[in-house]
């Protein structure tokens, strides 16, 4: 039996700016991470550029706004073990903060004081009823757990992951050994797929 993989994390940082991005920096330092390893992302950010790679720890500062698509973007980013940590503000006080995606987010011609905090409460309700999430809070402001990620044995930007290397195996045994048998591909959107083709067609 394949030993299983440890746990993907979600880890929201509920509370001011500076003390959430103190206890995301802690974290980091505790898993011995590097820099190649972790990524900050701001809402204005694109984070399109970040699909086909990997992360043990990503942050999102929803302070800046929140939004759902790049939120569902680096959610695919994560490597066993890793985490991605959002940083808000307190969950009772977050529904009334003036987010700045709530324009993005109203139907012409309202404006967004029409749909202000409805998406966010139920942002907010999901966080406290959903089993495996992890909320600290300034008043909670327990030691958080460090990552268990492995380690590459090489720089990120000479490695590629497990699976990856698996599927450039496939491709080149496709091309190189028996035909008339494919190799098929199968993945969630963002976890290298396209990398691993064109690695295996630089191999080949």
């Amino acid at each position: 039996m394949p030993h299983a993989l440890p746990p993907r994390r979600l880890i929201v940082l509920a509370g001011p700016g500076a003390w959430g991005r103190q206890r995301a920096t802690e974290l980091s330092s505790r898993s011995r991470l590097q820099d190649q390893q972790l990524s900050w992302l701001e809402p204005e950010d694109d984070a399109s550029g970040l699909l086909g790679q990997e992360r043990a720890m990503l942050v999102l500062n929803a302070y800046q706004g929140i939004n759902p698509d790049v939120f569902g973007r680096v959610s695919g980013l994560i490597q066993a073990g890793g985490a991605l940590l959002l940083i808000c503000p307190a969950l009772n006080d977050w529904p009334d903060y003036p987010d700045p995606e709530h324009l993005k987010l109203a139907p012409y011609p309202e404006q967004k004081s029409v749909i202000a905090g409805l998406y966010l409460k139920r942002w907010v309700r999901l966080l406290a009823s959903l089993s495996g999430i992890e909320i600290y809070t300034p008043e909670n402001d327990a030691s958080i757990p460090p990552l268990t990620i492995n380690q590459p044995h090489a720089p990120l930007s000479q490695a590629c992951t497990n699976d990856q290397q698996v599927a450039i195996k496939a491709v080149c045994k496709t091309l190189t050994g028996q035909r008339r048998r494919p190799a098929i591909i199968s993945a969630d959107r963002g976890r290298g797929k396209s990398a691993a083709l064109g690695l295996a067609a630089g191999q080949l």
